[in-house]
């Protein structure tokens, strides 16, 4: 797998303590984004601090790839925007996550397993192409 960071910095990856360590030395604040890549060009990605981010990723059916966000389960869902220095991605109430959801999200696509079902997915609005390499 390939892990990458916003600034365009990747390695490719074959143990997850690497990426475990990466999420430990984020300071409370620093705003980052992290994608991790499967062979399949499948990826999920999280962006924001360690208190206020998202997560989203990608699975590539029919020639297309689908996007979905996660949340938890809350009643408010109502639309609002991650607001960053770097970012303003649009989200709802209820995906709001901390890094501890991320990591554990991270680990179960780095292992080829099913995202934990604690989590809601919402379908991006706009599925894309399949990027081919």
């Amino acid at each position: 797998m390939i892990f990458s960071r916003e600034d365009a910095w990747t390695k490719k990856v074959s143990d997850f303590a690497f990426i475990e360590g990466m999420f430990r030395n984020l300071s409370e604040e620093e705003e980052f984004t992290f994608q991790l890549t499967n062979d399949r060009g499948e990826y999920i990605k999280c962006a924001g601090t360690m208190r206020r981010m998202m997560v989203e990723f990608t699975r590539n059916e029919n020639g297309q790839s689908r996007r979905f966000i996660l949340g938890v389960s809350k009643e408010d869902r109502s639309p609002t925007f991650l607001i960053t220095p770097k970012h303003r991605i649009p989200l709802n109430q209820n995906e709001f996550l901390m890094i501890e959801d991320a990591a554990v999200c991270f680990e179960a696509f780095f292992a080829g397993r099913e995202l934990p079902n604690a989590f809601n997915w919402r379908e991006s609005d706009a599925p894309h192409k399949k990027n081919q390499q």
